[in-house]
């Protein structure tokens, strides 16, 4: 399989655009942001294709600089909502990034359960 293509160890084909760095082990995903700034839902859609199968889902953000609040509210308030048993965790974010998650992730009642730092 290509570096765009990989199997995860739960046995699901998964097809991820060049601007994520995939890996899974078991029931966790690891994604690897590669550009610095995620502004659209859609490109949250993209990344999140296929990840509702993991138990975690972790998210390094060592090279964003800034994300877009429709990026950050599709994964940490939509994507979270309609899969509560999933625990999405983020790494290395910037000031502004850790912001925009925590703004978005408190739109609903001031929590973010399934969201940790």
């Amino acid at each position: 399989m290509s570096r765009k293509q990989k199997r995860s160890a739960i046995g699901d084909s998964l097809v991820l655009p060049k601007e994520f760095d995939f890996q899974a082990e078991g029931a966790r995903a690891s994604v690897k942001l590669i550009k610095s700034n995620y502004i659209a839902r859609s490109e949250a859609r993209r990344l999140l294709a296929n990840l509702e199968n993991f138990r975690e889902i972790v998210l390094d953000f060592r090279d964003v600089q800034s994300v877009g609040q429709g990026f950050a509210d599709e994964v940490f308030r939509v994507f979270a909502h309609h899969n509560p048993d999933i625990v999405i965790r983020s790494e290395n974010t910037s000031p502004p990034v850790t912001a925009m998650i925590r703004h978005v992730g408190q739109a609903v009642d001031g929590s973010t359960p399934n969201t940790r730092q």
